[in-house]
């Protein structure tokens, strides 16, 4: 989400999910902090305040009056729930309904709101929202599920009663970061370097996964050099192999391989087999982003290679989807649909959301390059419906927009051209050089 705002300038529309007011109040204080070193101002309507029953558009337009000079702003609208009629009947009934004046109203927004626009909600709301607002509801750009588990009423434990550390990856990374930073402050107080180094270990994985990578680099950086004073070579290799996830996620390939190659030296002298492996899959990926590919498959075989010696089968997993997405850019389709399918695989068994959607979108890619184009979009549509579930935007736009390519292809161009449109808003989101292409696609059907 922090990406998403930092670099969306006009208006958009993103829904969070919650499920739990408290943690969403500390993410959105997190945020605020940080937004604010960028010259970035978070506007927050709190719905639950409102005395005079205004409607959102009136709401979204008085936070903006707010905004301090020099400042961008991106506004968040909280406690939509008590506005909101849930019983069908009674909200078709009500001219003035809340959601149904959003509705009717959403060409306003664009000029009222040119900045990000965030309607945090839960579940219930965000079904009442796609009936009573279906119009808007397809306008969203972005959904992040900020949903966590249910822990138990004894709190730090999960369902079965076993504590929870604040670096568990079941907690949003959101909320971990409040508690891990709390956590640090103890530690530099206490003069533990070793833990102060785990902690911003911790800190650079949960802010790299809500896509602050930048914040992340100087987390890993703090990690490296505390590694290197404390003799620590093994934490030197995951430091350098986070920053090079870092640098690679901004764009600087050469300087990502740089840091790769560090710590693929380290992991061998160390004989870490696991963390070598991994570190070769990343060197595969970064060699396929500058085309390298023969170079790419050397790097992924030797992954899997290992994968197989130490019996991981995560790492396997991954090995495959990474080749099987080699050879797809080879046009080697029946290989790739083969170690795609064996990754697939492996991902299920394993309960892998992520490892599962990028399996399929590598079956979805080999099935166009074969001509299956219906085939290559139902994959897509199962690849996009797993990628939003866990929260993974740009993996939802690259099955959005490959599923435009296989309607336009297969001359249903209202088709792709509506969903290309829906691929072009995130990509512009990120910044991604491909939406200078989708806009070329977009031009190519209007001509059609």
């Amino acid at each position: 989400m922090g990406l998403f705002v930092r670099q969306v300038t006009e208006f958009r529309l993103a829904l969070a999910l919650h499920n739990d007011p408290v943690r969403r109040d500390a993410m959105i204080q997190e945020l605020a902090g940080d937004l604010a070193k960028d010259a970035l101002q978070l506007l927050v309507v709190d719905l639950d305040k409102d005395e005079h029953g205004r409607m959102l558009l009136e709401h979204v337009k008085l936070s903006l009056t707010r905004l301090s000079p020099g400042m961008r702003p991106v506004v968040m609208v909280v406690n939509l729930e008590g506005r909101v009629e849930y019983n069908p009947e009674l909200a078709a009934a009500k001219h003035t309904d809340f959601l149904a004046s959003a509705n009717l109203h959403r060409e306003l927004f664009v000029a009222a709101c040119p900045c990000p626009l965030v309607i945090w909600m839960t579940e219930m709301l965000e079904q009442a929202f796609v009936k009573q607002a279906p119009d808007l509801w397809h306008w969203r750009s972005h959904v992040f599920d900020l949903r966590t588990r249910r822990m138990s009423q004894s709190q730090g434990q999960d369902e079965e009663g076993v504590l929870i550390g604040s670096d568990d990856q079941r907690i949003h990374p959101g909320v971990r970061v409040t508690k891990l930073l709390e956590e640090l402050a103890a530690y530099r107080a206490n003069g533990s370097r070793f833990d102060e180094m785990r902690t911003l270990n911790a800190i650079g994985i949960a802010r790299q996964q809500m896509g602050d990578a930048r914040l992340a680099r100087h987390d890993f950086q703090a990690v490296f050099e505390i590694a290197r004073e404390l003799q620590a070579p093994g934490w030197e290799a995951t430091a350098l192999g986070n920053l090079g996830g870092t640098l690679a996620e901004i764009g600087d390939l050469e300087l990502a391989e740089i840091s790769f190659a560090q710590a693929l030296e380290i992991a061998r002298a160390v004989q870490d087999l696991k963390m070598e492996a991994n570190i070769l899959s990343n060197l595969g990926i970064i060699r396929r982003r500058m085309n390298d590919l023969p170079k790419a498959l050397e790097y992924h075989e030797q992954s899997l290679s290992l994968a197989r010696l130490i019996k991981d089968r995560k790492t396997e997993g991954t090995a495959l989807a990474n080749l099987a997405n080699v050879h797809a850019d080879l046009h080697d389709d029946r290989k790739a649909i083969e170690l795609a399918e064996e990754s697939l695989l492996i991902a299920r068994e394993l309960g892998d959301r992520r490892g599962e959607a990028g399996a399929l979108g590598t079956l979805g890619v080999t099935h166009r390059h074969l001509g299956d184009l219906q085939k290559a979009i139902d994959y897509y549509s199962q690849q996009e419906a797993i990628s939003r579930e866990v929260g993974d935007w740009r993996g939802e736009g690259r099955a959005i927009w490959n599923s435009a390519l296989a309607h336009g292809a297969m001359g249903r161009h209202e088709e792709g051209r509506s969903l290309a449109r829906n691929a072009l808003v995130i990509y512009k989101s990120l910044g991604h050089p491909l939406a200078r292409d989708i806009e070329a696609f977009l031009n190519e059907l209007e001509a059609a």
